[in-house]
C-alpha cells in the first residue's frame, strides 16, 4: 500500500480529498462587448472547522511540493490554481482517487490557456457542459455560476449545437480499499444519537445510535462504488441516495451494524478515531446492557456524547439540557450546566 511521507495510505488521502474538494473552471462573462469571457482553473478544498483535517492535508500537499495554507472563515478552506500543482496531484493520486482524479485528468490532459478556453462563445459553453460531465449535480447551480442554458442565452448560442469536450477515461476494478472508505468517513462521516419521544416506552423516550456518511454533488459512479464497497464487505446499511444519484447518503443504525462498520473500516479511520473509540467503548456497551431504557442510562449516554465527544453541533430538541431539567430530581446530572 503506497503511503505519504507521514505514513498515511494514499488511498486514504484519495478518499478524504474526493469528499472535501471541488474542482472547476470559474467562468466570468464580460460586462461589455469589448471584453472576453474569463475562465480560471480552481481546486477548492474545505474541511469545515476541523484543524486536524486541515493540518493533515497541509502536510500532504507540502510533501508533494504544493505550498498552500488553509484559511479560517466559515470553514477551513484553501484553493489550488497552479498547473504544476494539478500535475503533482495527478501524479501522486492516480489510482487512489476517483472523484478528484476525473477533473485533474481533464485539467492536465488539455493544456488550455485562458485564450484557448474562451476563444469563442461556443468554447465557453462547451467548458460549462464539460464541468457538469466531470462532476454532475442535481441542479447545475450547485456547481456553476451560470447553467449551460443561461450561458447559451447570454451568449446567443444554441445550446443543442454545442457538445462537451472529451473527458479522459477512468478505470476502476469496482473495488475500493478500506483505507479509501476511511478517508471518506473522516471527511463526511458522523457519529450520532437519535432521541425521540415514545409514549410506549417506560421512560417516555427512545434513543438509538447511528453513524452516517453524507455528501452531495458527487458523480454517480463515485456514489455507486462507495455503496457497492459497503455491500461487498457485508456492512448492513440504509441507502437513502436512490432519489438523488448525485448524493451519498448512507445510514447505519444499531450497535451490531455499527460494530460491523468499525470492524471492516475502522483501521482506515484517523481523524474520527477518538470518537470511534469512545463510541465503541463507552456508548455502544450501554445499549447492549439495556441501560438506554432507563432515565439515568439515557442521560449518561447523552452526557458522554455531548460533554466528552461534543457530537452535537446543531441545536436539538431533546438534548442534555432538556433532560437535565426534566429529570433533575430523578437522575444524577453530574452538576451539568448548559451554559458552561
Amino acid at each position: 500500500m503506497e503511503q505519504t511521507e507521514n505514513g498515511l495510505p494514499l488511498d486514504y488521502i484519495g478518499g478524504l480529498l474526493d469528499m472535501c474538494s471541488r474542482i472547476s473552471y470559474n467562468l466570468e462573462l464580460p460586462e461589455s462587448p469589448e471584453e472576453s469571457p474569463y475562465a480560471r482553473k480552481d481546486l477548492s478544498v474545505s474541511v469545515d472547522h476541523d484543524e486536524i483535517r486541515a493540518g493533515l492535508l497541509e502536510e500532504y500537499f507540502e510533501s508533494i511540493g504544493i505550498q498552500t495554507r488553509f484559511r479560517e472563515g466559515s470553514s477551513y478552506r484553501t484553493n489550488i490554481r497552479k498547473n504544476e500543482d494539478f500535475e503533482r496531484l495527478e501524479s501522486s493520486l492516480d489510482g487512489h482517487s476517483i472523484e478528484l482524479m476525473r477533473g485533474l485528468k481533464f485539467f492536465n490532459n488539455r493544456k488550455f490557456t485562458n485564450d484557448d478556453v474562451t476563444k469563442n462563445d461556443e468554447s465557453v459553453l462547451r467548458l460549462a457542459k464539460t464541468m457538469l460531465d466531470i462532476r454532475p449535480a442535481k441542479r447545475s447551480s450547485d456547481l456553476l455560476k451560470f447553467s449551460p442554458r443561461e450561458l447559451a442565452r447570454q451568449l446567443s448560442v444554441f445550446e443543442e449545437d454545442v457538445n462537451s469536450f472529451d473527458i479522459p477515461s477512468m478505470s476502476n476494478d469496482g473495488t475500493l480499499s478500506t483505507e479509501y472508505i476511511g478517508g471518506v468517513f473522516d471527511a463526511c462521516g458522523r457519529h450520532n444519537l437519535i432521541v425521540s419521544k415514545q409514549s410506549t416506552y417506560d421512560i417516555g423516550y427512545s434513543i438509538h445510535p447511528k453513524i452516517s456518511v453524507n455528501r452531495a454533488s458527487l458523480h454517480p459512479v463515485t456514489v455507486s462504488l462507495i455503496q457497492d464497497t459497503f455491500t461487498q464487505y457485508n456492512v448492513p446499511h440504509n441507502n437513502n441516495s436512490q432519489s438523488d444519484v448525485y448524493s451519498l447518503n448512507i445510514g447505519i443504525h444499531g450497535s451490531d451494524r455499527i460494530r460491523k462498520f468499525f470492524k471492516e473500516f475502522g483501521d482506515g479511520i484517523h481523524v474520527l478515531l477518538p470518537e470511534m473509540e469512545i463510541f465503541n467503548r463507552e456508548i455502544l456497551p450501554r445499549f447492549d446492557e439495556g441501560l438506554h431504557q432507563t432515565k439515568q442510562g439515557l442521560f449518561d449516554i447523552l452526557y458522554i456524547a455531548e460533554v466528552e465527544l461534543d457530537l452535537f453541533k446543531r441545536e436539538r430538541k431533546y438534548d442534555l439540557s432538556y433532560f437535565a431539567e426534566k429529570w433533575n430530581t430523578e437522575v444524577d446530572t453530574y452538576d451539568y450546566n448548559s451554559d458552561q
